[in-house]
């Protein structure tokens, strides 16, 4: 499984607050699901661990050489409240994972598996009454991944923006999505508490 902290390096995302990058918070994001993944008996690399810059096209190129049984990228946003757990927004293409699949269309053969998995996560973040929106979207570089992929992007759990970086809702974020990967895999949910 590949974890993917969106931006880095000079590309800072969004400014969440005048402290608050979205390249540092995705990272946070991303080290506490590694960990809450490692407590379930998940395994998980990272694209990036550290401050580096990574384009849209190397992230997909690096994605698909590791071959991951599972893509997940991580997002930040100064506006709106809750997580948004976003599917690709591609059609299935009736390829088999072993098939020739062009560029624009290598998500096309993982489009239901996607879908199931975020799902779970959805129910997950449910269940832990975090509010949530599972939506299709264009999504780069979603389209672009073999294998089952989709993107979470964080926001304020409330009024206050900054509410976004606090230890208590980053780790309630991280074990709903490791929770609901879990689910998908026949592991115990809930491991280690």
């Amino acid at each position: 499984m590949l974890i993917d902290p969106a931006h880095g390096g000079t590309d800072i995302g969004a400014a969440i607050a005048s402290d608050i990058a979205e390249k540092d918070l995705n990272l946070a994001l991303a080290r506490r699901l590694q960990h809450e993944l490692a407590n379930r008996g998940i395994s998980a690399g990272m694209l990036r661990n550290s401050d580096i810059a990574i384009s849209l096209e190397q992230r997909a190129v690096s994605a698909n050489a590791a071959r991951p049984v599972l893509y997940v990228a991580i997002h930040a946003a100064n506006t709106g409240t809750g997580v948004h757990v976003f599917t690709p927004m591609q059609e299935a293409t009736g390829l088999g994972a072993r098939d020739f699949l062009p560029w624009g269309a290598a998500q096309g053969a993982f489009v239901a598996e996607s879908s199931t998995i975020a799902g779970l996560v959805a129910t997950e973040l449910e269940n832990r009454k975090l509010p949530h929106m599972l939506v299709s979207a264009p999504l780069s570089p979603l389209n672009h991944i073999a294998a089952p992929s989709f993107a979470v992007e964080i926001a304020s759990p409330g009024d206050n923006v900054r509410d976004i970086a606090g230890a208590k809702y980053l780790d309630q974020v991280a074990q709903s999505i490791a929770t609901g990967i879990a689910a998908s895999r026949g592991k115990p949910a809930e491991a280690h508490r």
